[in-house]
Protein backbone atom coordinates (compact mmCIF):
# COMPACT_ATOMS: atom_id res chain seq x y z
CA UNK A 1 0.00 0.00 0.00
CA UNK A 2 1.54 3.34 -0.98
CA UNK A 3 2.19 5.99 1.64
CA UNK A 4 -0.65 8.58 1.24
CA UNK A 5 1.44 11.34 2.83
CA UNK A 6 4.62 10.92 0.82
CA UNK A 7 5.19 13.83 -1.55
CA UNK A 8 2.27 15.93 -0.29
CA UNK A 9 4.42 18.97 0.45
CA UNK A 10 7.98 18.07 -0.56
CA UNK A 11 9.29 21.63 -0.95
CA UNK A 12 8.17 22.99 2.43
CA UNK A 13 8.56 20.13 4.87
CA UNK A 14 7.64 20.43 8.49
CA UNK A 15 10.09 22.05 10.84
CA UNK A 16 10.34 22.64 14.55
CA UNK A 17 11.01 26.21 15.60
CA UNK A 18 12.81 26.75 18.88
CA UNK A 19 11.17 29.09 21.39
CA UNK A 20 13.65 31.87 20.63
CA UNK A 21 13.61 32.41 16.85
CA UNK A 22 14.28 36.17 16.80
CA UNK A 23 17.96 35.68 15.94
CA UNK A 24 17.24 33.25 13.10
CA UNK A 25 14.64 35.57 11.55
CA UNK A 26 16.98 38.54 11.70
CA UNK A 27 19.78 36.56 10.09
CA UNK A 28 17.53 35.48 7.21
CA UNK A 29 16.29 39.03 6.61
CA UNK A 30 19.86 40.37 6.59
CA UNK A 31 20.84 37.94 3.85
CA UNK A 32 17.98 39.12 1.68
CA UNK A 33 16.30 35.73 1.50
CA UNK A 34 12.52 35.72 1.87
CA UNK A 35 11.22 34.35 5.15
CA UNK A 36 8.66 31.55 5.01
CA UNK A 37 5.30 32.36 6.60
CA UNK A 38 4.90 31.34 10.22
CA UNK A 39 3.24 27.93 10.55
CA UNK A 40 -0.35 27.83 11.78
CA UNK A 41 -0.74 26.80 15.38
CA UNK A 42 -3.57 24.66 16.69
CA UNK A 43 -4.50 25.13 20.30
CA UNK A 44 -7.03 23.81 22.76
CA UNK A 45 -8.02 24.89 26.21
CA UNK A 46 -7.98 21.54 27.97
CA UNK A 47 -8.94 23.04 31.32
CA UNK A 48 -12.09 24.60 29.88
CA UNK A 49 -13.06 21.37 28.12
CA UNK A 50 -12.45 19.37 31.29
CA UNK A 51 -14.64 21.74 33.32
CA UNK A 52 -17.39 21.48 30.71
CA UNK A 53 -17.24 17.69 30.75
CA UNK A 54 -17.41 17.66 34.55
CA UNK A 55 -20.47 19.92 34.44
CA UNK A 56 -22.14 17.67 31.88
CA UNK A 57 -21.35 14.62 34.01
CA UNK A 58 -22.80 16.26 37.12
CA UNK A 59 -25.97 17.30 35.31
CA UNK A 60 -26.35 13.85 33.75
CA UNK A 61 -26.03 12.17 37.15
CA UNK A 62 -28.88 14.34 38.46
CA UNK A 63 -31.32 13.21 35.77
CA UNK A 64 -33.88 10.88 37.33
CA UNK A 65 -33.84 7.30 36.16
CA UNK A 66 -36.57 5.99 33.88
CA UNK A 67 -39.33 4.13 35.73
CA UNK A 68 -40.03 1.30 33.28
CA UNK A 69 -42.91 0.00 35.41
CA UNK A 70 -44.64 3.41 35.25
CA UNK A 71 -44.11 3.57 31.48
CA UNK A 72 -45.67 0.11 31.07
CA UNK A 73 -48.60 1.19 33.27
CA UNK A 74 -49.23 4.33 31.17
CA UNK A 75 -48.94 2.38 27.92
CA UNK A 76 -51.49 -0.11 29.17
CA UNK A 77 -53.86 2.69 30.21
CA UNK A 78 -53.53 4.34 26.77
CA UNK A 79 -54.08 1.01 24.99
CA UNK A 80 -57.19 0.26 27.06
CA UNK A 81 -58.57 3.81 26.71
CA UNK A 82 -58.52 4.52 30.44
CA UNK A 83 -55.68 7.09 30.45
CA UNK A 84 -57.03 10.44 31.62
CA UNK A 85 -55.49 13.64 30.23
CA UNK A 86 -55.52 16.76 32.39
CA UNK A 87 -55.50 19.72 29.95
CA UNK A 88 -55.04 22.24 32.80
CA UNK A 89 -51.87 20.51 34.00
CA UNK A 90 -50.52 20.33 30.44
CA UNK A 91 -51.18 24.05 29.87
CA UNK A 92 -49.49 24.96 33.17
CA UNK A 93 -46.40 22.92 32.29
CA UNK A 94 -46.23 24.50 28.83
CA UNK A 95 -46.37 27.98 30.37
CA UNK A 96 -43.70 26.99 32.90
CA UNK A 97 -41.41 25.84 30.08
CA UNK A 98 -42.00 29.12 28.21
CA UNK A 99 -41.12 31.11 31.33
CA UNK A 100 -37.95 29.08 31.85
CA UNK A 101 -36.89 29.50 28.22
CA UNK A 102 -37.46 33.27 28.33
CA UNK A 103 -35.62 33.64 31.65
CA UNK A 104 -38.65 34.84 33.58
CA UNK A 105 -39.12 33.91 37.22
CA UNK A 106 -42.00 31.50 37.98
CA UNK A 107 -45.13 33.13 39.42
CA UNK A 108 -45.49 33.30 43.20
CA UNK A 109 -47.11 30.26 44.78
CA UNK A 110 -45.67 27.77 42.29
Amino acid sequence: MPDPVQGVNPAGGLSVNPADTAGAGQAASQTGQPQPPAPAVDSANVTQVEALLQTIGTLASNVPSVDQARIAEIRQAIASGTYQVNPQAIAEKMLEIERLLSGQAPPQGS
